[in-house]
């Protein structure tokens, strides 16, 4: 038995590889992880949909305004087309590609990383309160972890056993990802990376005499897309001189980079959970200081893409969104770090061993619950519950003002009240109308996304009829209604 963690580390992959389990039991392994994973279809349909998801049903509803990600909206786009425009269809996609995450990556990292650290892993993606966010949201960022995961850990086997068909596969795979979202161009960097520094570094492989990775299995990934990159390369620069000059949001603008920079970091290490993260980075020095390939290529997958969004953030618009790609990472660094910890300890003593999931477990477990309960509300802006407040109280000729209208005006399509892009950088127009006037806002920014704060204009002209409060230890997702009466009266028109 394994006395230190020097040898339980030396040991684990062999061991992995010598225990062979009936296929029984591998179906059994992967049922409990789809069940567990399934924890995503509750509520799915609760929440309200906020304004980038209804981004996604105008792009697959509407004739592909955006043919950026195709492959998102065309899926979606289907469901919608069968079911009908609701909550839960426009959802279901991600969400089901979400259920079929956590044991796609048990059945794919097992071999090389060991069936041990593979399970958990795929457990702290199947009860992931990141993971979950995303697979209840009508958008494609589960899509694009789903596909990249799989390239990454198909592009590490290829190297591993020189296999091109696993790299034949891995392209397929890293193609669906591009389209789904582009985000995934962030896992394509950190394999150049990656292999960059196998090369470099010529640390020993498992299946291979020599210390460096093979030219043909390399050549049979990369090179579909360096021909596409140089074809595409007009196109590209387009998109991305576009992007660098669109909106900012959340704080990440140009003129702050700093902050921009710090909020994507930090936001992304508490979306990973803390426990996790500490874990993935307690296991990263420990097996780099062992030379262990694994960990350089975890590291890799991590910090690449990381490492961009952070200077996206800091130069125009980064979200952390955009790293949910690095998730598979973070959770195998800490499947192994975890492994190695209790087979360390479980000599000594089995009740401390077990104590290292569960403190990986439990915080997780927690968010989860949290994310479900009435002070959470999903993570999101109840947008419905304002609409029919307005609905239910408002009068012919009222008008409707919000910074983010397309919500509104999807939950309010069938009243007859017009609802307007709430425009605060000219507050002064708005009670010449001598209009009522219903003004729906997001309390953390009371109309700051509009352009500049709307605070002392509510609290000042606006009578406050309804707030459906929501938030997590980070942001704050509560909705509040206000009414304009023309002539100021503060009388309450809503009995």
């Amino acid at each position: 038995m394994p006395t230190s963690l020097k040898e339980s580390t030396g040991n684990m992959q062999s061991k992995a590889e010598a225990r062979r389990i009936s296929p029984a039991v591998e179906i059994l392994i992967v049922l409990l992880l789809t069940i567990v994973s399934a924890i995503r279809l509750y509520k799915l349909g609760a929440w309200s949909f906020w304004v980038d998801e209804m981004f996604t049903l105008r792009d697959a509803t509407g004739g592909f305004h955006n043919m950026t990600y195709p492959l998102s909206y065309i899926l979606i786009g289907e469901v919608l087309k069968a079911g009908g425009i609701n909550e839960w269809n426009a959802r279901i996609i991600p969400c089901l590609v979400g259920i079929i995450t956590p044991a796609t990556i048990y059945l794919l990292s097992r071999r090389e990383f060991g069936r041990g650290p593979a399970l958990a892993a795929a457990a702290i993606i199947a009860i992931s309160p990141w993971h979950l966010y995303w697979s209840q949201m009508a958008r494609f960022y589960t899509m694009t972890m789903l596909f990249s995961g799989v390239a990454a850990l198909l592009f590490f086997s290829g190297l591993e056993r020189n296999s091109r068909w696993r790299m034949g596969v891995a392209v397929v795979a890293m193609i669906l990802a591009v389209l789904s979202h582009y985000s995934a161009f962030l896992v394509l960097a950190a394999l150049m990376v990656y292999t960059a520094l196998a090369y470099a570094l010529k640390w020993p492989y498992s299946q291979a005499a020599d210390t460096r990775p093979r030219t043909g299995p390399i050549l049979t990934f990369f090179l579909p897309f360096a021909l596409a990159g140089f074809a595409m390369t007009p196109k590209v620069l387009f998109i991305l001189s576009g992007y660098s000059k669109s909106y900012a949001t959340t704080g990440t603008t140009f003129a702050n980079p700093v902050k921009g920079a710090v909020y994507v970091a930090f936001s992304t290490v508490y979306r990973v959970e803390l426990a996790v993260a500490a874990a993935a980075i307690l296991t990263t020095f420990f097996l780099l200081g062992r030379r262990d390939r694994r960990g350089l290529f975890l590291t890799t997958l991590i910090l690449i893409p990381l490492t961009l969004v952070v200077i996206a953030g800091a130069m125009s618009r980064g979200e952390n969104r955009y790293a949910l790609v690095t998730l598979p990472a973070f959770a195998l660094l800490a499947g192994m770090g975890m492994t190695i910890a209790y087979n360390a300890l479980r000599p000594r003593s089995v009740v401390l061993a077990a104590i290292i999931p569960a403190a990986i477990a439990l915080p997780l477990i927690q968010h989860c619950a949290i994310y479900f309960s009435p002070v959470s509300n999903g993570e999101r802006w109840d947008y419905r519950s304002a609409a029919e407040i307005v609905r239910k109280h408002g009068q012919p000729g009222d008008i409707v003002l919000t910074p983010m209208y397309m919500p509104m005006d999807y939950y309010l399509k069938k009243s007859k009240m017009p609802v307007i892009d709430l425009e605060s950088r000219d507050l002064r127009k708005y009670p010449k109308w001598q209009k009522r006037i219903w003004i729906v806002v997001e309390d953390s920014t009371r109309g700051l996304s509009a352009g500049t704060d709307a605070k002392k204009w509510l609290q000042r002209d606006c009578s406050l009829i309804a707030n459906f409060p929501a938030s997590s230890p980070v942001a704050n997702y509560g909705v509040s209604v206000y009414l304009y009466l023309p002539n100021h009266s503060r009388e309450s028109a809503v009995r």
